[in-house]
């Protein structure tokens, strides 16, 4: 890839990496609607601002994954027909590293992190992609090193020759249609992850998923998960006991009530991840062992606290009903749900009558509280509150609730509306309960 001049689209956490990393190596125009030119030239000496008049000279252009494919400088480039990239795909054309990459529309942190989990102590394993770093602001790898990405659907849009070694398919529902236009613009984007795999790469899916078993497979081999069902290949699990099953023989490893974390979709998250690591020595028997003590990750069904008998979750990684509906089967019942955020066009009707019976209230906020309560409302859920914000939000549901009752953060939405991310907003909901137990155990002391 000995080409001299890009363009980088985004200044954000992925820009950022790419100028740090690339710009002794390339001449690079910046486009970004959020810096002024005198601004970049400032901060990034050296760097240029993209301009009209510069677009036919360029070899290349590196889009951070915010960007949206319909954006006018995007389609400016693809008529002037010069390649748009992600970080992802000139990473790796780049550095040709050995890699575990991660997607799906849900569990793909929670596996990602499972896996770094189980590596971490025999491996030099660097994570980023979606989670933590951008994949530019990684060391630079050896040979040996093992690079393991979470990757989103707006990263893998843009990717061409991007090859991992063991890919994991998490399942892959509806999502994010106001930045792909259609469901199958999105699964087509997932499924760029796995284009170039061959015979000597692994590929983990969930069967149970109902997409997944349809996807066109690539000639490489297959490891399949399943909860309930019997799997030729991979790992079943069944009245909790893990089994792994290699061409009829079967042994069984462990039972699921010996993990931490609780939900049968995350008993699907760790088989997945004990999967994904057998090609780097690492035996199923081994690895369940080791996630016996796996923590779990945060903002994804976090347990934060008891207060009086009312149990606080954090799950603001449920940016999607189909991610808030996991959080709900795993806490089964007596649910005080607190929901709602940015707009991203997904349906809530189906979603709250499958669950009408688990949630006893809902707390709503964001640019889609009057639409979830709507569909609340006519899924048969009566008791129905508007708030302002995360505060309002959690007194409301302890002052409503009752012992025995938990009170979760799951959204069902994106975060943008309020806050600059998921982590944000998880974070703001921890604050809140903290500042509510304080307030409780300074009444104890009182008394």
């Amino acid at each position: 890839m000995d080409r001299k001049n890009v363009a980088l689209l985004g200044l954000g956490v992925t820009g950022r990496a790419v100028v740090e990393r690339l710009s002794s190596k390339y001449q690079l125009y910046i486009y970004d609607e959020k810096i002024s030119p005198r601004e970049m030239v400032k901060n990034f000496p050296r760097t240029k601002w993209l301009s009209e008049k510069d677009i036919k000279n360029l070899d290349f252009a590196i889009k951070s994954p915010g960007i949206p494919p319909n954006n006018k400088v995007v389609r400016t480039l693809q008529r002037g027909k010069i390649p748009v990239f992600s970080d992802l795909e000139v990473f790796y054309q780049l550095y040709e590293p050995c890699m575990i990459t991660v997607t799906g529309t849900n569990g793909k942190t929670t596996v990602t992190a499972a896996i770094e989990y189980l590596l971490k102590d025999n491996k030099n394993v660097y994570t980023g992609g979606n989670i933590g770093k951008g994949v530019f602001g990684i060391e630079t790898l050896k040979k040996e090193d093992i690079l393991l990405l979470e990757c989103s659907s707006f990263q893998l849009h843009d990717v061409n020759f991007f090859h991992p070694k063991v890919a994991v398919i998490t399942n892959i529902t509806s999502d994010h249609l106001d930045w792909h236009g259609s469901i199958e613009n999105y699964r087509k984007s997932k499924l760029k992850m796995i284009q170039n795999m061959n015979q000597d790469d692994v590929l983990v899916l969930n069967i149970d998923d109902p997409y997944t078993c349809e996807i066109d497979l690539p000639p490489c081999e297959i490891e399949e998960v399943s909860m309930g069902q019997k799997v030729y290949q991979g790992i079943e699990i069944i009245d909790g006991n893990m089994i792994r099953n290699k061409h009829g023989e079967r042994r069984i490893l462990g039972h699921t009530r010996d993990f931490l974390i609780p939900g049968e979709h995350n008993m699907i998250n760790l088989a997945q991840s004990i999967l994904a690591v057998k090609s780097f020595g690492i035996k199923p028997e081994d690895a369940f062992e080791k996630l016996k003590s796996f923590p779990g990750v945060p903002h994804r069904l976090e347990f934060v606290t008891t207060i009086k008998g009312k149990h606080f979750y954090n799950d603001s990684k449920g940016t999607n009903p189909d991610s808030t509906n996991m959080a709900l089967k795993a806490l089964s019942s007596s649910i005080l749900l607190i929901a709602g955020g940015y707009d991203k066009k997904a349906d809530f009707k189906p979603f709250f009558q499958q669950h009408k019976s688990r949630i006893k209230a809902l707390f709503l906020m964001g640019e889609t509280a009057k639409s979830m309560g709507a569909a609340g409302k006519e899924a048969g859920i009566e008791e129905v509150f508007y708030v302002k914000n995360m505060k309002e939000a959690v007194e409301k549901a302890y002052h409503y609730g009752k012992s025995g009752d938990k009170i979760l953060l799951s959204p069902a939405c994106a975060s943008w509306d309020m806050y600059k991310n998921f982590e944000e907003r998880g974070q703001d909901f921890i604050h809140w309960v903290k500042e509510l137990e304080s307030e409780t155990d300074e009444e104890k002391d009182e008394r």
